[in-house]
């Protein structure tokens, strides 16, 4: 089973304009245009990929509870404990 993780963030940061974002690993400074910036590939891609490899793949968003989101899929899928 497959989990792809979406975020609002995911869909760009509209209204913010410019935002000041620094790399966690380099120290690196950027500065990026919200209402601009975009993941380069959205959920429904994602999962789509997953699945024509043949994984059963689940999306869930950051706004709800993993646990239910989780367990829904499962059961779908006739996975029990």
């Amino acid at each position: 089973h497959g989990v792809v993780i979406s975020d609002a963030l995911d869909h760009g940061l509209p209204g913010l304009g410019l935002v000041e974002v620094v790399d966690a690993e380099t120290g690196r400074t950027s500065l990026i245009d919200g209402a601009r910036w975009k993941s380069s590939m959205d959920t429904k891609e994602r999962l789509a990929d997953l699945r024509k490899m043949g994984v059963s793949a689940v999306g869930i968003s950051t706004l709800e509870n993993p646990f239910i989101a989780l367990q829904r899929h499962f059961r779908s899928h006739g996975v029990s404990r």
